[in-house]
């Protein structure tokens, strides 16, 4: 699994640098009614290929700042 074996002083220093990004974010964004980003910074993928690692790159800001997004 992902982050196995990484040591817990580790995780807690990740925890607190997202916990911080997330509240910048927030305070930056009070300053828009709206935010509108592409909801990929890559063209379409082929169905039957890979999906891209970075698929949802842009869209993870959302998840950070815990708002709700729309891609249309």
């Amino acid at each position: 699994a992902f982050g196995r074996g990484v040591d817990p002083a580790t995780v807690e220093l990740g925890r607190r640098t997202e916990a911080d990004a997330a509240d910048a974010l927030q305070s930056v964004l009070l300053m828009a009614d709206a935010v509108l980003l592409p909801a990929t910074h890559q063209p379409a993928f082929p169905h039957d290929g890979p999906v891209p690692v970075s698929q949802a790159g842009v869209t993870a800001l959302a998840n950070l700042a815990g708002l709700p997004a729309l891609a249309l």
